[in-house]
């Protein structure tokens, strides 16, 4: 018990700190590094104010950010110089290993959106219509901008490809591959991923689509 309350104690004088240096250091560096960084971020296990190492990003200068975030350990965030990676207000990304790449078109994430672990979203895959060229060194294409509607769920281990959008409060199964748009108040499952519920605004019950 009273090793329990000193690694509580430690774990709240760490993040009391961390919270200085945000203050006095790193939040106009993260601001400038930023395209937007928006207020009460959250990164790593304890959701602390310092991005830590075990979190990627690439090219924040296109990546926004909003208010109220929250990413667990090992998340990637990857843009290019040619794309744009849009996160709205209070998103988390929870239990870690999350992977967004915005290759060549945009991603965009709406407000209250929750991931759980391993799930992928990306808009780019490599060339493979030479048969005489290895693929590593075909040129790379964009399969089309992402977008993820407010209050939906991503299950885990789920893949979002590029050209879809996942509608508002809708639910992506976990281990489910989305390669067509997901309507509005959807629950879709499976690889590919097909719409199996609808919420049913009359009976205000989620229904099986037959």
């Amino acid at each position: 018990m009273i090793m329990k309350c000193t690694t509580h104690i430690h774990r709240k004088v760490l993040f009391l700190l961390q919270r200085v240096i945000f203050r006095a250091f790193f939040k106009h560096y993260y601001k400038r590094r930023f395209n937007f960084y928006g207020e009460g971020i959250g990164w790593g296990r304890q959701f602390g104010p310092l991005i830590p190492p075990s979190i990627k990003i690439a090219c924040p200068e296109n990546i926004s950010l909003g208010d109220g975030c929250q990413f667990d350990e090992y998340t990637q965030l990857l843009a290019t110089p040619h794309s744009r990676l849009i996160i709205g207000k209070r998103v988390r990304f929870a239990n870690g290993f999350a992977h967004v790449t915005a290759s060549f078109d945009t991603i965009e994430i709406e407000d209250d959106c929750l991931f759980a672990a391993f799930v992928l979203i990306i808009n780019g895959n490599h060339g493979y219509k030479d048969i005489e060229t290895p693929i590593k060194y075909q040129e790379s294409y964009s399969t089309g901008p992402i977008l993820i509607r407010a209050g939906s769920w991503i299950g885990r281990g789920a893949c979002i490809m590029g050209g879809v959008t996942i509608g508002k409060n809708s639910v992506v199964g976990a281990n489910s591959v989305v390669t067509e748009s997901v309507p509005d108040y959807c629950l879709a499952a499976g690889n590919p991923a097909k719409v199996i519920k609808k919420y049913n605004f009359e009976s205000k019950t989620w229904e099986k689509v037959i």
